[in-house]
C-alpha cells in the first residue's frame, strides 16, 4: 500500500516551496538544499507579548444551541452563532516569532548531483531528502516528535561516500552569543 506523500525533484528556493513538519507546538520548514541545507524552525511558545487565556466562555453554553439549529436546517444561523461562541477571545493571538534558521553545511562531493528527491510522507510526518553524488546516495530524514518536543534529523550515506558537516543556528537580529561544541560531538 502506497503512502500519501508530496514528491519534488528539486530543492526549495523560497519559504513557500519548503516542506512543512510540526507537532502542533514545534514546526519546521525543510528546504532540501544539497550543500547548505536550511531548516526554518518555529515554536508556539516564542511569541510577542505575554501568554493569554483565549477560551471563549460562551462556547460550552452555546454548543447545544448550535447543534439544534443545524438539526432544524438553520445552517446560516448555526454558522453565525458558532462564529460568535466558538472562536477565541480575543480573536487574534500575539504573532509568533521564528526560533531561527538551522543551517547544515556539507563539505565534499565535487560531482554533479543526480536523482534528487524531496518527499513529505504525510502518513508518517517525515521529510526525506535524497540524492546521488560521486557514486553514493545521501539521505537526510527530518521528523518533529510530539512525545519529546524535538526536531530530529538523521543524515546518512549509502556507498563509499562520507559525511562532513557543520551545523549553525541563527536568529537575526538576536545573535549576540555564539559557541562551539567539542569535536566529534554526536548529540544528546
Amino acid at each position: 500500500m502506497e503512502t500519501l506523500s508530496v514528491y519534488l525533484k528539486k530543492p526549495a528556493r523560497k519559504w513557500e516551496e519548503g516542506l512543512p513538519l510540526g507537532n502542533g507546538r514545534l514546526g519546521a520548514m525543510v528546504m532540501g538544499r544539497v550543500k547548505e541545507e536550511t531548516v526554518l524552525i518555529n515554536d508556539e511558545t516564542l511569541c510577542y507579548g505575554p501568554p493569554r487565556e483565549r477560551e471563549n466562555p460562551d462556547g460550552s453554553q452555546e454548543l447545544q444551541n448550535i447543534r439544534n439549529l443545524l438539526l432544524e436546517g438553520k445552517v446560516e444561523d448555526a454558522s453565525f452563532l458558532a462564529r460568535m461562541a466558538l472562536t477565541s477571545t480575543p480573536k487574534y493571538n500575539n504573532p509568533y516569532q521564528p526560533i531561527g534558521e538551522l543551517r547544515l553545511c556539507f563539505q565534499g562531493g565535487r560531482g554533479k548531483t543526480e536523482n534528487y528527491e524531496r518527499r513529505l510522507d504525510i502518513e508518517h510526518a517525515v521529510v526525506r531528502v535524497s540524492f546521488e553524488l560521486d557514486g553514493s546516495r545521501y539521505i537526510r530524514e527530518y521528523f518533529v516528535s510530539k512525545a519529546y518536543q524535538v526536531l530530529a534529523i538523521r543524515v546518512r550515506v549509502e556507498g563509499e561516500g562520507d559525511i562532513t558537516m557543520s551545523a549553525n543556528i541563527g536568529r537575526k537580529p538576536f545573535e549576540e552569543f555564539t559557541g562551539t561544541l567539542d569535536e566529534g560531538y554526536v548529540g544528546c
